[in-house]
């Protein structure tokens, strides 16, 4: 039976077609439709796959079918759908695909049914597979990767679609013009929120993604968050007669979604308390009983849960006291919690549960011209966003993203107080990017000074302990990629683009798996070598995994390092002998 531990051989099986449909693409001067828009599709199937009760094996396939579904357009464009589907008939039959016969056919009719005509309520008689929920599902998903990503440097193609392509500038502008996609789920219903800017031009996506929903049985409203070109949060002067308290993740994307949502939440009316538990969110148990389950919420109106993970073994005293506390409006938006079982357990003691990619992970609604870049800059923040963002950001907002990183690291270092934290938010909401920008050479400069000792197994570097907070590995473990240098004959591809790195801790030895690309296009996510588990967190890129003695990280780290290295034909026998 497939299963998505073999997925790395759909995604590796799809690279050349969706590379040659991105040449297609562009060759028309159209949006994105390479590698990169299979990868988004992917993502965005993965969120939809947790808001239906799947079988493990039908969020498999429609995942699958998620990365394949374009390979078409590598011959056309007009009936890439019903390429797609001949293609995964004839790479399974050769074997290039891990799909037996019916799961082969299942994906195929998912690929032909991506777009035109299909049967919604199409169940598979052999297998029970709900191939037409599943069409609507990746239907769907398609139809969602509509944001501004699509767009690559549209402004340095822009005289070329205006000369010889005119047709292809409403469909640039429309994405342009979106800035990102996020459900809302709660015990009353699900709804689609986008936020968009200009109507006019988004106007387009906005159709094509309306009809998509009418044609499929699933029939969520969609909520429109407009963007104000003005400075709303100076403009609009209201009493502030409500509280809220914004709990937050001490990381950089958690600082950032903390102050965007202070800003909306104060713009509408709220004093804004926010609780950054600096000492204890690496350790979530930690954080919920230090911070959270004595807090008296007799006077709050409103909580918000940013980058929260709940552990299953204090579920019960969370959820009991929420049910305590049900005259507050609660708000959970994180990336950890995203299988359907979560979200039913969630939404069902009444949170309003945020799911979405790293830039739309806040709360509120009240959109002003300046929490536009900042999501950006949220995004950018997290390190898995990295590969589906790829050139939509600018030198100041990356800037911005590890100047921040400095800041934090900074308060941390001197032992600083919560409220040295909140200033720090402060600044974020008063938008003082200067002051993030000038902290970026230092940044530059610790990332360096921090560089550890390593081992080289192949593609993988192993490193030594670090003498910096595990929340800032990741730009260290990146320098050392880069340092590493390129492959020789391909100078599209880091050397040797994997990372691990462990620590003791009171809970076992916690790894760090970790992976980074100069192509995206060719990015093979760490998630596809490490072998998946219920307490994994983390995405594409990055992913943290605690074992519960030394012994058995050691022999997950070889596994690891072997399935890497025999993936690309790396000649590595060394193991890890010691830690």
């Amino acid at each position: 039976m497939y299963t998505q531990t073999k997925e790395v051989q759909v995604y590796q099986a799809s690279l050349p077609y969706m590379s040659a449909a991105k040449e297609l693409a562009s060759s028309m001067q159209m949006n994105d439709h390479g590698p990169l828009h299979a990868q988004r599709v992917h993502s965005i199937t993965k969120q939809l796959s947790s808001l239906f009760p799947l079988t493990d094996h039908e969020q498999s396939l429609v995942m699958a079918s998620a990365l394949l579904h374009d390979i078409g357009m590598a011959k056309n464009r007009e009936e890439h759908h019903t390429v797609s589907s001949d293609l995964v008939l004839d790479m399974s039959s050769k074997g290039e695909l891990p799909f037996d016969e019916d799961e082969a056919k299942i994906v195929a009719k998912l690929c032909e049914w991506h777009r035109k005509e299909y049967e919604p309520a199409r169940v598979c008689e052999k297998t029970g597979v709900r191939v037409g929920l599943l069409a609507s599902i990746l239907r769907l998903a398609d139809g969602m990767d509509l944001d501004y990503r699509r767009s690559d440097k549209y402004e340095t193609r822009k005289q070329i679609v205006q000369q010889f392509h005119g047709t292809q500038e409403k469909h640039h502008l429309s994405v342009l013009n979106i800035l990102a996609l996020r459900f809302s789920i709660s015990k009353i219903d699900t709804r689609i929120e986008l936020f968009m800017n200009l109507y006019d031009h988004a106007s387009l996506q906005l159709g094509r993604l309306v009809d998509e929903m009418i044609n499929t049985p699933i029939s969520w409203p969609i909520q429109i968050i407009p963007v104000h070109e003005r400075n709303y949060y100076q403009l609009v002067e209201k009493e502030k007669n409500k509280n809220a308290i914004i709990f937050s993740y001490c990381n950089p994307h958690g600082a950032v979604s903390a102050a965007i949502s202070k800003r909306q939440l104060e713009s509408n009316g709220f004093n804004c308390k926010v609780v950054f538990g600096y000492d204890h969110t690496g350790y979530a148990p930690k954080f919920w009983q230090n911070y959270f389950l004595d807090w008296d919420f007799s006077d709050v109106d409103l909580v918000a849960l940013l980058d929260l993970h709940i552990p299953n073994d204090l579920e019960d005293q969370i959820f009991k006291k929420i049910k305590e506390n049900s005259h507050c409006h609660w708000i959970c938006a994180s990336v950890l919690e995203t299988s359907n079982s979560k979200i039913e357990k969630l939404s069902s003691v009444g949170l309003n549960i945020l799911v979405g990619d790293e830039r739309a992970l806040f709360a509120g609604n009240s959109m002003d011209s300046l929490i536009v870049d900042w999501m950006k800059i949220a995004g950018l923040c997290n390190f898995d966003d990295h590969l589906l963002s790829a050139t939509s950001f600018g030198e100041k907002e990356y800037k911005i993203s590890r100047g921040i990183r400095y800041a934090l690291w900074e308060l941390m270092e001197t032992k600083a107080g919560n409220e040295n934290y909140v200033n720090l938010i402060e600044k974020i909401v008063a938008d003082e990017r200067s002051y993030f920008i000038e902290k970026e050479p230092l940044w530059q400069k610790l990332v360096e000074e921090k560089l550890p000792n390593y081992q080289k197994y192949g593609r993988v570097l192993m490193l030594e302990k670090i003498d910096i907070p595990g929340r800032f590995i990741y730009d260290i473990a990146g320098r050392l990629v880069e340092k590493q240098g390129l492959v020789p004959y391909d100078n599209n591809e880091f050397s040797t683009p994997f990372v691990i790195y462990w620590r003791d801790s009171s809970r076992g030895t916690v790894v760090l798996y970790f992976s980074r690309f100069v192509n995206t296009s060719k990015a093979y996510p760490v998630r596809y070598f490490v072998p998946q588990c219920d307490e994994q967190v983390g995405n594409n890129s990055t992913i943290w995994q605690t074992y519960s003695s030394k012994d058995e990280a050691i022999a997950k780290i070889n596994e690891v390092i072997k399935r890497i290295n025999n993936h690309f034909k790396d000649d590595c026998d060394k193991e890890v002998v010691e830690l």
